[in-house]
């Protein structure tokens, strides 16, 4: 239950990412007058952090779920 809540919020973090570029770019475009470039270059961004993040979630979950079975296995 306790790996539930570690990564139960990974989709969160997926979707809160691409906000975040997405409104930065968007705030940093009214401010310069781009016509949408920063806005599309802070979206792209907040993808690839959202699935870096996933990708070493995955890693992480992967390496927790081998460590569990390994302490399961015993001698």
């Amino acid at each position: 239950m306790k790996d539930m809540g570690r990564y139960g919020t990974v989709g969160l973090d997926l979707i809160v990412s691409i906000a975040i570029g997405y409104y930065a770019g968007r705030w940093i475009d009214a401010r310069v007058g781009a016509h949408g470039w920063v806005t599309a270059l802070g979206f792209l961004f907040g993808v690839v952090t959202g699935f870096r993040f996933l990708w070493r979630t995955a890693q992480k979950m992967r390496r927790d779920i081998e460590r569990e079975d390994a302490e399961n296995k015993g001698p």
